[in-house]
C-alpha cells in the first residue's frame, strides 16, 4: 500500500533516518543489512501502533519491506477483529441482549 504523506509529520524523513541509523541499518525484525549507498532491498520504519504521527522512538522499528508489510497485515488484522467485536457488542446492546 503506498504511503498517504499526509497522514506524517513534516519531518518524518528525518525521523525515519534517525530509527535506521539506530538500528544500524539492519532490519530489527530478520536482522538483514541495509545500506544507504547500495540499492537493493528498502529498508523502511514501522509504526506498531499504526499510527502514523506517533512518532516516539518506542513506537519505531526499522524493518525491510518483506517484515514491515507482514508486520503491517498482522496489524490491519487485529484492528478488523477489534472492529468486529465492537460492532457485535454494540448490536447486541442495542438488541436489549444487556
Amino acid at each position: 500500500m503506498p504511503m498517504n504523506r499526509s497522514k506524517y509529520p513534516d519531518d518524518w524523513e528525518e525521523i525515519a533516518e534517525r530509527i535506521k541509523d539506530k538500528a544500524g541499518w539492519f532490519c530489527q525484525v530478520c536482522g538483514f543489512p541495509h545500506s544507504k549507498s547500495i540499492p537493493g532491498r528498502t529498508l523502511t520504519v514501522h509504526h506498531k501502533d499504526g499510527d502514523p504521527m506517533n512518532c516516539s522512538d518506542e513506537n519505531l522499528i526499522a524493518a525491510c519491506q518483506r517484515c514491515h508489510l507482514k508486520m503491517e497485515a498482522q496489524l490491519r488484522k487485529r484492528k478488523k477483529k477489534e472492529m468486529i467485536e465492537k460492532e457485535q457488542l454494540l448490536m447486541r446492546f442495542t438488541d436489549g441482549v444487556f
